[in-house]
């Protein structure tokens, strides 16, 4: 009986883990792809603004 509580209790605690972790991904996934974003623009508007003083 013992036993067959505890492992209910970590297939729960797996569950929750699963969900905070699907969750925290959820919440960075946008951030690291708006800071990626930002990189390549600033990436760009440098390469830009060298091409610029060449000419």
């Amino acid at each position: 009986m013992a036993r067959r509580y505890v492992g209910t209790r970590w297939s729960f605690g797996k569950t929750i883990i699963t969900m905070a972790v699907f969750a925290l991904g959820m919440l960075a996934s946008p951030i690291i792809t708006s800071s990626i974003t930002l990189l390549i623009i600033v990436f760009a508007v440098r390469h830009h603004l060298q091409q610029r003083k060449l000419n």
